[in-house]
């Protein structure tokens, strides 16, 4: 089965544009039923940035609570491929986090690995009294509003498998089995789940694969990332290169510093040489003139350290 790869933006796009498989992924990841969904702000879907388009997709739901309840919130389904995307979250975040009514829940799609190993991960929202020790389960209004459980979906560690419904899910946007080494816009995909929210999904991919308005998309991202990529690397070769003569320059101070130093101590290290020649002479009765062109130090130096013994 061809299938286009969803960590591209225009894929994804379609994905959380179809309202039954958006339910579907938000559930899925959260692991809870989807009562409703409804895009909000949909203006606010795209920010174009250096050629390339960060993606996010903001979504009011409602869900089901794990005490048998329903909860209002905002999901927030954001996509990156690249590490350089991150900041672009974090800036928008901290607006949302501001204007929201509801408690935000983060959903991140990464096209690059982080340093925890597992594929799909939550970091949740846990209160605790800092005296006691004890798990605050208090609701708090400006505390919902001020932070946010966050699900992070690591497309680069996802293995294909269908054991689970996550597991089937995830294994879309594992990122392999492409159909060219040149290009990752096109994935053979093999499996045939039962399940019909993964049906619809995978019709959806099936379809953008055989869009040639849609793999030109995919392309043109592909060609803009490759070349936001190359900036990066030339970015970091700089500041490499920056490093190494900033490096470089202190070494060369520090070597300069020891010269200086070791030429000061052999000075002075000479200069006391003179001083025990220029004694001996002295207290062999050599005039002050002959030790002074003997030892260099002069007439006026010798006769202060031996004022009895001019001449």
């Amino acid at each position: 089965m061809l299938i286009a790869n969803p960590i591209y933006h225009v894929v994804f796009k379609r994905l959380l544009e179809d309202n039954p498989v958006a339910e579907f992924v938000v559930g899925t990841i959260l692991g809870c039923e989807v009562l409703s969904l409804e895009p909000s702000a949909p203006e606010r879907t795209k920010i174009d940035v250096s050629g390339l388009t960060v993606y996010r997709m903001d979504f009011a739901a409602t869900i089901q609570a794990p005490d048998g309840g329903t909860r209002r919130v905002i999901i927030e389904m954001q996509k990156a491929k690249a590490l350089s995307d991150v900041q672009r979250f974090r800036e928008y975040l901290g607006g949302e986090n501001i204007r929201s009514e509801h408690p935000i829940i983060a959903i991140y799609f990464l096209g690059f690995n982080l340093q925890s190993k597992s594929a799909a991960f939550t970091v949740d929202r846990n209160r605790r009294d800092l005296e006691t020790g004890e798990r605050c389960d208090d609701d708090d209004y400006w505390v919902d509003r001020l932070t946010h459980p966050a699900y992070f979906i690591q497309t680069l560690r996802t293995e294909p498998h269908t054991r689970t419904k996550l597991g089937m899910l995830l294994s879309v946007f594992a990122q392999e089995k492409f159909v060219s080494r040149e290009s990752k816009t096109l994935k053979d995909y093999h499996g045939e789940p039962e399940c019909p929210e993964m049906k619809a999904l995978l019709a959806i991919l099936q379809y953008a694969a055989a869009d040639a308005e849609t793999r030109r998309e995919m392309d043109e991202e592909a060609s803009a990332q490759r070349s936001v990529e190359r900036m990066f690397r030339e970015r970091d070769r700089q500041r490499e290169e920056d490093k190494r003569q900033i490096a470089e320059h202190k070494r060369q101070i520090a070597e300069h510093k020891r010269e200086r130093e070791e030429a000061v101590m052999a000075i002075n290290e000479y200069r006391r040489t003179m001083w025990r020649y220029a004694m001996r002479m002295k207290d062999d009765g050599v005039p002050s003139a002959e030790i002074s062109q003997e030892t260099g130090l002069t007439v006026q130096e010798i006769e202060s350290m031996w004022p009895d013994r001019g001449g």
